[in-house]
């Protein structure tokens, strides 16, 4: 009996099993994702107003573990990671090696943190094990908002894992404002908006410019306010519900152009392309 027992925890040793993580992506990214991830964050620090606070978080954070007693994710799976401040501290970290000056003369000068692939899958397990219910920040001390720290790592990482979805929901924006604004009210306004961002997670400006374009279009066509609705109206001689109903399918076609276009760049990349050489 006692062979066996040795023997079971021998293979035990030994064996390596691996590790699935607890979240999933349904297209990761082939590449190194800690490029995009700071480009992400700096788009967001430089486009929103959480510098000021994660500074002050950076200089107030006590790391007292307080926290641990009222979260029920910690309670539930006993892992440290689940701490609400050690989730918090992964992001701060990031903040203050890479958006600071401190950190930035610090990380040049010795062999101090760095951000790598295994900190991200750990930021990726953790965040979204949260359940964001933000009881640790009625424990906190030091008043620091764990939840709202949580909120902005999963914004930092949707930005880096999927750049598809990031198009569909600017897309669905612009033929929503379209419907409402003039085009060139659009550029103007949501172009220096959404730009950063599309840089930050690795989209073409290119692609993204095309895609602007053809939601422009769409606007002219939806009510109440497409310029060429009220065209065709005088032309036809019709009322605006006539041209509507008369302009659906058309509709429909730009509508499935611009999800062409989304899921095959190429289709708008490749001239431009060929001309640059």
């Amino acid at each position: 009996m006692d062979g066996e027992t040795a023997q079971t925890k021998e293979l035990s040793k030994n064996s390596k099993i691996e590790k699935k993580p607890f979240y999933h992506i349904e297209k990761p990214m082939s590449e190194s994702r800690v490029e995009p991830f700071l480009e992400a964050f700096a788009a967001v620090l430089k486009y929103s107003d959480y510098r000021p606070l994660l500074d002050s978080y950076c200089t107030s954070s006590a790391k007292c573990n307080r926290c641990a007693v009222t979260c029920p994710v910690f309670l539930a799976t006993g892992d440290p990671r689940d701490i609400p401040c050690y989730r918090t501290n992964l992001l701060l970290n990031v903040y203050k090696r890479y958006f600071t000056i401190g950190g930035w003369l610090n990380g040049r000068l010795t062999n101090g943190f760095e951000l790598t692939e295994e900190i991200i899958d750990d930021m990726l397990e953790v965040f979204y094990r949260c359940t964001a219910c933000r009881r640790c920040t009625r424990e906190c001390p030091m008043g620091v908002d764990h939840g709202l720290i949580t909120r902005l790592g999963r914004y930092i990482l949707s930005l880096t894992q999927e750049p598809f979805l990031i198009l569909v929901m600017i897309s669905l924006f612009l033929t929503f404002t379209g419907m409402w604004m003039n085009s060139i009210a659009q550029v103007i306004i949501f172009t220096p908006i959404f730009l950063p961002v599309i840089k930050a997670v690795g989209i073409d400006p290119i692609h993204f410019a095309i895609i602007f374009v053809v939601n422009a279009e769409v606007g002219f066509l939806t009510p109440p306010l497409g310029t060429n609705l009220f065209v065709s109206m005088e032309i036809a001689e019709t009322n605006l519900g006539g041209v509507t109903r008369a302009v659906l399918s058309l509709l429909g076609v730009l509508l499935l152009m611009v999800l062409v276009i989304i899921v095959f760049p190429e289709i708008s990349l490749w001239l431009p392309r060929v001309l640059t050489g």
